[in-house]
């Protein structure tokens, strides 16, 4: 997806953050942005290299780079408008450890699952945790409907799709498992 004609995010519920893979250290990162409108999320990413992060948000003469295809080039726009706009900053730091599975027959559809979840307060642009501050945040009673009932297998399951192409194994596994939509801030 990509936002179309925006100069920057006017919607009350979204969130923004950079995003790196393995240890953080090497290009490329991303730029998201999750817009809430009611039960749906929308994503606008776009990807960004060493020379970029955080020159963006360090060096007034910054200029977006016009490289990438169209709608990365709007999405990645779209995230510095909007940092500029609401005046937006680090203030957190999360790391988690993800595996994700896509399907092979739907034209999206994806199950991730997330474990280790980790966080600690952060102001600066980096994408390197500070190791010495990392809190882990994914207590077993978090998880659970019964606080008296902790779990060992603490997972955070997220089933993607499109909102009006649910896939019918969708609903399987959440019949099957007894899955119910709950909100976790990661």
């Amino acid at each position: 997806t990509f936002a179309k004609n925006r100069l920057y995010v006017k919607s009350p519920r979204f969130n923004m953050r950079a995003r790196a893979y393995g240890d953080g250290t090497k290009a490329p990162f991303f730029l998201e942005i999750k817009v809430k409108d009611g039960n749906c999320v929308n994503k606008y990413r776009a990807k960004i290299d060493e020379s970029e992060w955080p020159r963006m948000f360090s060096d007034p003469t910054y200029q977006v780079h016009q490289q990438g295809n169209a709608s990365e080039m709007t999405n990645k726009e779209l995230f510095y408008k909007t940092a500029l706009k609401y005046n937006a900053s680090p203030r957190i730091y999360t790391q988690y450890r993800r595996r994700a599975f896509v399907s092979e027959i739907d034209e999206y559809a994806r199950v991730t699952m997330d474990i280790n979840m980790k966080c600690h307060l952060e102001d600066r642009y980096t994408l390197i945790p500070d190791n010495n501050k990392l809190i882990n945040y994914d207590s077993s009673f978090s998880y659970t409907k019964e606080a008296n009932r902790p779990s060992d297998n603490n997972v955070i399951l997220e089933l993607k799709c499109y909102p009006h192409q649910v896939p019918i194994w969708f609903l399987d596994l959440i019949r099957e498992f007894e899955l119910t939509r709950t909100s976790f801030s990661k």
